[in-house]
């Protein structure tokens, strides 16, 4: 309940981060975009720099973890509640590594776009239009990819697009075995527990 003592403990942990997460890079980069000098070399490289810091913001997401864990250890007496917290968990990094990569995706073709070079944007036919409509094909191409599934509508055009679409094939594969193997287990424990439960109803 001390003030003083939640500030400085709050200084010696997360508070840069979060100082990093809230500052106004769009404002800086909108300034630089409506700027004469916005399209010339140097100053639209700095653009792009600035809206790539934009991405600190998802750390901040990884808070949720230490949140979670507590949610975890206080049910930690009712293993069927917390097998399902762990799944919904399990749930919600698959949800998120898909996000990630389908915003790397779109920011790496809009990037070549931008440089007027080779872009699955222009392949698609999909830069002008509407936002929701890009990131619903890059979270598709995302899935497919992550899932090892590749219908090939999607399909990288440049150096820079094969090679994060190598690396999210390889995350993916990496993911998606993690994410059966843990499934599997927690629906062991799950079984296990109501097994018990069972086991000491009929006792009684």
């Amino acid at each position: 309940m001390d003030h003083k003592k939640i500030a400085k403990k709050y200084l010696k942990s997360l508070f840069w981060l979060d100082l990093l997460a809230s500052f106004p890079y769009v404002w800086i980069a909108n300034a630089a975009d409506n700027s004469k000098d916005a399209y010339d070399s140097e100053g639209f490289k700095l653009v792009k720099v600035i809206r790539f810091f934009k991405l600190i913001k998802i750390v901040r997401i990884m808070r949720l973890k230490g949140h979670i864990k507590k949610i975890e250890d206080y049910l930690q007496y009712d293993s069927v509640v917390n097998g399902l917290i762990s799944l919904l968990y399990l749930i919600l990094i698959v949800v998120l590594m898909s996000h990630w990569c389908a915003c790397l995706w779109h920011f790496l073709g809009k990037l070549n776009a931008d440089n007027s070079e080779k872009s699955w944007l222009y392949q698609m036919d999909t830069l002008y239009e509407d936002v929701s409509e890009r990131y619903i094909a890059s979270l598709y191409w995302a899935t497919t990819t992550m899932l090892t599934v590749g219908y090939g509508d999607y399909t990288p055009v440049s150096k820079s697009e094969r090679v994060l679409n190598i690396v999210v094939m390889l995350i993916g594969c990496g993911l998606f075995a993690f994410a059966m193997n843990s499934i599997g287990i927690l629906l062991q424990n799950i079984n296990a527990s109501v097994s018990k439960t069972r086991f000491r109803i009929s006792s009684i």
